[in-house]
């Protein structure tokens, strides 16, 4: 069967099989009966060979009349084909040389019933698939016809046109218009020899799919015109295709001379499997020099504006490689939308912005599978959150291409309120790795109060980053390394010592150490390491620096928890909390390296301890227990207990206060730095500047006097004077002074004690005295008075008068002796009893009862 879809071909094949067979019948009629046809015959039934006729009649007047109720035809070998067009119109113009009239009502032909007739130059044909009608015109030279129909039935294609044959020149020439589906249009054929040009146009259609069918486009233009390009309305402007005939009449197209464009209304473009369609409202659809042409007005892309895009498909007929060029001008964030179309070519890029920038995307892909691939992507960055491998960088301006697999990062300005920072590097996408070289403005790391952590200027600093699993960042002169699991983040500080210069306003002066942070939001954290600083306000039994130690900790929205030292000490910064166990501190050098922290924190802080000793320049507190208050003035008030023993320890600007009521000797001593008083209760009342001046006042409550250079020294000279044998007393011995009571008033400044009034009230003995201790020269100058009880008096007799010695009224015996020299060998000497006349008088009246 004729194919149905090749119009122009079947009516001409159809029309040259009838009129062929149609010459032969009569031929064989008309020989044996030409005698008959003057006045007509009709023959019911006539067979020859393997043709076949009902109901026949024929009859020649001028011309032949010929009539036919039913013709059977048989099938030819020979197929149809444009190499016997010439001999089809020469028969077709005998025909209408010899026949008035035709009408043959059933031709059965091809498992086809055709109807024929022909009547005052109309030719009417009529088949299952088609109808004809046209009225015929011919001269010597020319066979002219005009189609008033052809209807083809499936699909529904009705054509009106022109024909026109020159016998002479053998050139074919018809155009005309079509109406087809929900489109019509206009074309034109014009046969010259074998050469065939066709140029087709239409009006606007909504099917494109049947309407492409039939002219056989091979599959890779077909598929990007039908499959991959749906659109509501279609167009097309023109169609042109040039044809040739090869020796058998076989039609060849050649696909590399069509040329054809088309406009599509509402549309949406498939161009790769995995990837959202681009939208415009009007595609043009281009196709020359074997290359296909996409030109989108106003498209967008999942929303973005694309504007200025354009697709090329190029060799698409013939044995040339054919590659799909893409060119994508979107104004788009680089987001996880933009990252989906590269990822269809099986790219995975790996930055990304949340703000609109504007890009340029050019793919060139060979179409075949696992072709060659070659993108090519430019963004200017403008302000936005950058990303690289899921790190985030604040972006003011900045260029980006990526081409090769790789990416290049050029003239990126990073900026934000913490870093000033200008980088370049490449990304490679293969090896998942980035280079950033990045020179550093700024980088400024404040606190809540505005005071610095961390300050660098004008420094290069390169970073590394890996983005396979897991994701590691390095900064290589810092010593610094960041790891990204599926579940946290790890960064590790390895050599805090790089990081000093850059580090301020730190609680500690760090001189080297490494840390290892956790977090899964950055916003909660968790850290592990160790550390050495350069101050030393932590100590453990007298005076063992602990300047390095292993901690662990917490932080999480200012909330700062830290244990070290094996827990022993815990800070919680929410709580403005320290806490010391079996830990000594160093108020003084805690507060000189943490004054600024201090001082400009709005809540105050406290210190508790448990079982730890106190320090502040010159003065220790032992306590089984202690609470510190500092205040964000820098005032401090401390309470501690020992034993149920108190002392109280105040500072107010450059003034401290330190009270003890009736304590023990084992919180006295590292009070005053002075263990010769043992047992006994004993009352301190300190206060002053310590850069100043002290004044101290110290009531002693029994007790004795020992185990002390200067008191060894004084009991050795005593009892190596014979006037003095009786100073062997157990009151005043080896054993010690005992004391019942006494009062030492004094005053210090950096370096000399001066010892204003020094009374105790012995058992055997008083003393009375005064003198100063220069700290700084180490000596000592200190006048005493020791008066002998009355309960001695019994005795005086056999003691020699002396100049040393001064008798009171009472029959006391009252010594005098100076105490000079270096501390550690002090020089004991009596002194005539006029120089004890030279003590203060309240002095000598508490002495000698007077």
């Amino acid at each position: 069967m004729i194919e149905k879809r090749k119009i122009s071909n079947h009516v001409i094949d159809a029309i040259k099989e009838v009129m062929k067979d149609f010459l032969i019948v009569v031929f064989i009629f008309v020989v044996p009966l030409f005698v008959y046809l003057k006045v007509g015959i009709k023959i019911d039934n006539l067979s020859i060979q393997n043709y076949k006729v009902d109901g026949l009649y024929i009859k020649l007047d001028k011309k032949f009349i010929l009539k036919a109720k039913k013709v059977y035809i048989p099938q030819t070998k020979s197929k149809p084909s444009f190499q016997s067009v010439e001999t089809t119109f020469n028969n077709i113009k005998k025909v209408l040389n010899y026949f008035e009239y035709i009408e043959l009502k059933d031709i059965e032909f091809k498992n086809n019933n055709l109807q024929v007739m022909y009547s005052d130059d109309v030719f009417y044909l009529s088949t299952k698939d088609y109808t004809i009608s046209a009225i015929v015109h011919k001269d010597v030279s020319k066979l002219k016809a005009t189609i008033t129909q052809l209807s083809i039935n499936n699909p529904k294609v009705d054509i009106k046109g022109e024909l026109v044959y020159d016998f002479k020149s053998d050139i074919l020439q018809t155009d005309g218009r079509f109406g087809f589906l929900d489109s019509n249009g206009s074309f034109c054929m014009i046969k010259d020899k074998k050469d065939i040009n066709i140029s087709i146009k239409s009006g606007e259609f909504s099917n494109l799919k049947e309407l492409i069918e039939p002219w056989g486009i091979p599959p890779k233009i077909n598929v990007w015109i039908v499959d991959r390009v749906k659109a509501k309305r279609y167009k097309l402007e023109y169609f042109d295709i040039y044809v040739s005939l090869d020796s058998s009449g076989k039609v060849v197209p050649h696909f590399d001379s069509i040329k054809a464009k088309a406009i599509l209304k509402d549309t949406q473009i498939y161009f790769k499997d995995g990837v959202d369609s681009v939208q415009t409202k009007q595609l043009d659809i281009e196709y020359k020099n074997n290359q296909l042409f996409f030109k989108p007005y106003n498209p967008t892309y999942k929303g973005r504006d694309i504007n200025g895009s354009k697709v090329l498909i190029t060799n698409l007929v013939g044995k040339a490689k054919k590659f799909l060029k893409l060119d994508l001008y979107i104004n788009s964030p680089i987001d996880d939308e933009v990252a989906k179309i590269l990822k269809a070519y099986k790219l995975s890029l790996p930055i990304r912005s949340d703000k609109m920038q504007s890009c340029y995307l050019h793919i060139d892909k060979l179409l075949k599978k696992r072709g060659k691939l070659s993108v090519y992507l430019e963004s200017n960055i403008s302000k936005s959150r950058f990303y690289i491998a899921k790190v985030p960088l604040d972006v003011s301006s900045g260029k980006v291409v990526l081409k090769d697999k790789k990416i290049t990062l050029s003239n990126i300005k990073l900026q934000n309120k913490i870093y000033d920072i200008k980088t370049k590097g490449i990304i490679d996408i293969v090896k998942k790795s980035a280079k950033l070289d990045n020179y550093v403005k700024s980088i400024k790391v404040l606190k809540p109060n505005k005071d610095k952590i961390f300050s660098m200027q004008n420094q290069k600093v390169s970073l590394y980053i890996s983005y396979k699993k897991p994701l590691k960042i390095s900064l290589a002169s810092l010593d610094i390394k960041i790891v990204h699991n599926t579940k946290d983040y790890t960064i590790y500080l390895n050599s805090l010592s790089k990081l000093v210069p850059y580090l301020k306003n730190l609680p500690l002066k760090i001189s080297q150490g490494k840390s290892t942070i956790h977090t899964k939001d950055f916003m909660k954290y968790s850290f592990k390491g160790t550390l050495r600083w350069l101050d030393c306000f932590f100590y453990e039994k007298d005076s063992k620096c602990l300047s390095q130690v292993a901690y662990i900790g917490s932080f999480e929205n200012r909330d700062f928890k830290l244990y070290a030292f094996d827990k022993r000490l815990y800070i919680n910064s929410k709580k403005s909390v320290v806490k010391l166990d079996k830990l000594n501190i160093d108020l003084d050098r805690f507060f000189n390296a943490n004054i600024k922290t201090v001082s400009k924190r709005k809540n105050n802080l406290y210190i508790y301890g448990d079982k730890s000793i106190i320090r502040y320049k010159d003065y220790k507190l032992i306590t089984d227990s202690y609470d510190i208050t500092i205040y964000p003035n820098g005032d401090m008030k401390a309470i501690g207990s020992l034993n149920k023993d108190v002392v109280k320890f105040d500072k107010k600007g450059h003034d401290i206060s330190i009270k003890a009521y009736r304590v023990r000797d084992k919180m006295l001593h590292p009070l005053i730095n002075f263990d010769g008083l043992k047992g006994g209760r004993y009352t301190l009342k300190l206060k002053g500047n310590p850069d100043k001046s002290l004044k101290g006042e110290i009531l002693i409550e029994g007790g004795v006097l020992r185990d002390f250079k200067t008191y060894n020294n004084t009991l050795a000279f005593i009892n190596s004077l014979p006037a003095l044998a009786t100073f062997s007393n157990p009151g005043f011995s080896q054993k010690g002074y005992e004391i019942k009571e006494g009062m030492i008033e004094y005053t210090k400044t950096k370096d000399k004690i001066n010892l204003t009034s020094i009374y105790i009230k012995g058992v055997s003995a008083n003393i009375a005295g005064k003198g100063v201790i220069d700290l700084k020269n180490k000596t000592i100058d200190v006048s005493l008075a020791i008066q002998v009880a009355r309960e001695f008096s019994k005795v005086i007799g056999s003691i020699p008068v002396v100049g040393y010695i001064l008798m009171g009224d009472d029959k006391s015996m009252t010594l005098g002796l100076t105490i000079k020299g270096s501390l550690d060998k002090p020089k004991i000497e009596t002194s005539v009893a006029q120089d004890i006349l030279s003590l203060p008088l309240d002095m000598l009246r508490r002495t000698f009862g007077g």
